[in-house]
């Protein structure tokens, strides 16, 4: 089960709607991009606690996020859609590689902002296709995805699938 964190909620960021604005919320080693994605991706050092809570007011200037992780060494790690569950909850668009665990079950195969691989030209294509698509029908569809995702993952949500859970354990 998937859940942002409450605080992001409590929150309520309010996204700019003028142009892209693309950030990448975590710990920069967490973050694959190459010297000519990091002048378009602003990196907001979010990796622990204290910077989480200094970082809140910073999820209100964008509306996308970057997400692509750098290929795990180990391959028993799996890093789910944690970054792209934050951009749901701001109701940012992300960035995503179509690898990322849950990414297409949650926000299905035609989501329109999936890179095919980590290359730097493949992420490149998609980042511009992405300011291309700005309020455009394509983005439209990618928001209409990302306010599905947050309805599934909401505390409302998730709070009925736990009673759920319960009355179907208790039966």
């Amino acid at each position: 089960m998937h859940a942002a964190d409450i605080r992001l909620i409590e929150s309520k960021p309010t996204i700019p709607v003028d142009k892209l604005r693309m950030a990448y919320f975590g710990a920069p080693d967490n973050c694959l991009l190459d010297n000519e994605m990091k002048a378009k991706v602003k990196i907001i050092m979010a990796g622990n606690q204290a910077e989480f809570l200094a970082a809140l007011p910073q999820f209100s200037n964008y509306n996308a996020h970057y997400c692509i992780r750098p290929s795990s060494i180990d391959s028993d790690i799996i890093k789910p859609l944690t970054k792209g569950i934050m951009a749901a909850t701001c109701g940012a668009v992300p960035l995503l590689a179509r690898d990322t665990p849950d990414a297409e079950e949650l926000l299905g195969t035609d989501y329109p902002y999936y890179t095919e691989d980590q290359r730097s030209d493949s992420i490149k294509e998609v980042y511009a296709q992405m300011e291309d698509d700005f309020g455009g029908k394509t983005w439209e569809c990618a928001k209409t995805a990302i306010a599905e995702l947050a309805n599934i993952i909401s505390p409302e949500a998730n709070a009925k699938r736990i009673e759920d859970l319960v009355k179907m354990v208790l039966q």
